[in-house]
């Protein structure tokens, strides 16, 4: 059941595994040597892909020092460098989702406008539904146009119950509230 909602999760990646590859052919097209130009429109990519600061901040300095001992050349070297980057890390990833030792377990979603978070917390509110655990949705975005709303579908799709107050209520009292109910 977790395998196949990683596939679900992975499927739904293709967007921003869609604009990665997009800017990485532009900057094949751009430069064919790496210099310092180039690591640092890969960190800007990195960084627009939301890889994270930090590991931007890796991967080009490895770039430079890489580039430095001439072990990197060319901008397809570099490109290839960062794919086999980035599938070593994921490939050591736990992909076990985490309980607490007491309950409730609380799993808290946070990022910005568009990126699924709602479509995530839906399915797995449906996964662990159907490994018969206890799900409550707290709907605690309180500002957002619809985003109670669009909770309330998820929480009748995946038949859980949902904690939400009036649009613009205290987002802790939310919490709140769906912590007692838990």
């Amino acid at each position: 059941m977790l395998s196949n909602f990683l596939q679900k999760f992975s499927h739904a990646l293709n967007k921003t595994s869609g604009f990665f590859k997009e800017n990485f052919n532009k900057l094949l097209s751009n430069f064919t040597t790496v210099d310092k130009n180039l690591i640092g429109s890969i960190e800007q990519t990195l960084i627009e892909s939301d890889a994270g600061v930090t590991l931007a901040r890796e991967i080009t300095e490895d770039l430079g020092r890489l580039n430095r001992e001439k072990k990197i050349k060319t901008a397809q070297d570099a490109i290839n460098y960062i794919q086999k980057k980035f599938t070593d890390l994921l490939s050591k990833l736990n992909y076990e989702l985490q309980t607490s030792s007491s309950s409730p377990t609380i799993y808290m979603f946070v990022g910005v406008n568009g990126t699924g978070k709602t479509t995530s917390i839906g399915k797995l509110a449906y996964l662990l539904k159907n490994q018969n655990k206890k799900v409550i949705l707290a709907a605690c975005d309180t500002f957002r146009a619809a985003a109670i709303e669009q909770l309330e579908i998820w929480s009748k799709r995946a038949d859980v119950e949902i904690v939400k107050q009036l649009r613009g209520a205290d987002p802790a009292a939310t919490c709140y509230d769906a912590l007692e109910k838990a």
